[in-house]
């Protein structure tokens, strides 16, 4: 939101810290809304839980979302050398097949 306003992208360093962040974000996660009880709050009495399942969901696709984009260019190396290391590249005519007749009995 501050690189929007300021009319720069924000330069992020990229490094593992990202990774310990989602990692963060994966536990509050999941204390949030599997081990707390929010008697109140918004959505009283009923909907507690769904509104900190939606708070909490968008909280961690931002943490994702930011870590992916500060990390976008090791994430596209690591794939590209996947892609080396598990690619097979023949070129190969298709063997002709041979069709035989079958004779019925008459």
């Amino acid at each position: 939101l501050l690189g929007v306003l300021s009319l720069r992208r924000p330069q992020w360093r990229r490094g593992l810290s990202w990774w310990y962040a989602v990692q963060l974000g994966l536990l509050t996660f999941y204390v949030a809304n599997f081990i707390c009880n929010f008697p109140q709050g918004a959505g009283q009495p009923d909907h507690t839980g769904l509104f900190v399942l939606e708070a909490s969901s968008a909280w961690l696709g931002i943490i994702c979302t930011t870590a992916l984009a500060a990390n976008w260019s090791l994430c596209v190396r690591h794939y590209r050398a996947w892609q080396r290391r598990h690619s097979v590249f023949t070129l190969s005519a298709p063997r002709p097949t041979r069709i035989v007749p079958l004779e019925l009995p008459m």
